[in-house]
């Protein structure tokens, strides 16, 4: 009898070993509100974050891979009025690359992306997923219709704290967190137009403008492969600049 109890207690607990060993590699995801307090005040602080009422990013773009279809050297601007008008507009240097400029965005449901998908609410939502992603790296906060949760993750060998969004729009993306300084420094989503692989911007020198920091140098990277480089030249929070955007495209 003694036996059969050993035998049949060493067969439970080696069933149950793998699901222990998964919950520990792999624990629940939790509300992120505490990693959002904790990102907001080593930033600038939440009263800070909450009064941020419109910002206005103007950036220079290049790219950094050496080889295939690489993207244009140019400049980048961010127009937000919140919580509804977004624009992020792009801009070869060159002029006689002024057919590739682009943009993407929404002003009050009214969508301004361009070039557009053929399909109407594909656009949509690429421009919504748009305007969430960039705020989740520039101005980590809650944004309606987006759900944010928390865990710990490993990245690169290292435990980080990782913001996960999620949305009605198929967004899927995660913010990696500094365990230590609570300082965000990249963001991993699957890359646009992309069928494999994951699109990582890394966020570093950060920069207070406005009584808030945000990164100022920008790398993305696409399948493990270097792919372009952001540096911020002037960010404009609770200025009359983010909304002549969108009075430039009436």
């Amino acid at each position: 009898m003694r036996v059969l109890c050993f035998v049949l207690f060493w067969i439970l607990s080696q069933s149950l070993a793998p699901q222990v060993m998964l919950a520990q590699q792999d624990p629940p995801a939790t509300d992120a509100t505490s990693a959002l307090t904790c990102i907001q005040n080593a930033l600038g602080g939440t009263a800070a974050f909450a009064a941020v009422s419109s910002l206005y990013i103007k950036a220079e773009t290049k790219p950094v891979q050496t080889s295939g279809l690489r993207p244009l050297p140019g400049t980048r601007e961010i127009s937000v009025v919140f919580p509804d008008r977004y624009l992020r507009a792009e801009q070869p240097s060159s002029p006689r690359d002024s057919g590739f400029n682009s943009m993407v965005g929404f002003d009050k449901g009214v969508l301004l992306s361009s070039p557009r998908h053929p399909d109407a609410k594909r656009s949509e939502r690429s421009a919504h997923w748009n305007f969430a992603v960039q705020m989740l790296m520039r101005l980590p906060r809650r944004l309606p219709g987006v759900t944010l949760s928390q865990r710990v993750i490993s990245d690169s060998g290292r435990d980080r704290l990782a913001i996960e969004a999620s949305g009605a729009d198929s967004l899927r993306a995660t913010l990696l967190v500094d365990r230590e300084t609570c300082v965000p420094i990249a963001l991993q989503s699957m890359a646009s137009g992309v069928t494999s692989g994951v699109s990582r911007v890394d966020l570093s020198e950060y920069k207070a403008f406005g009584g808030i920091r945000v990164p100022t140098v920008l790398k993305t990277s696409i399948g493990g492969q270097p792919h372009s480089e952001e540096r911020v030249t002037s960010v404009e929070v609770n200025t009359p600049a983010a909304a002549r955007a969108f009075a430039r495209r009436r």
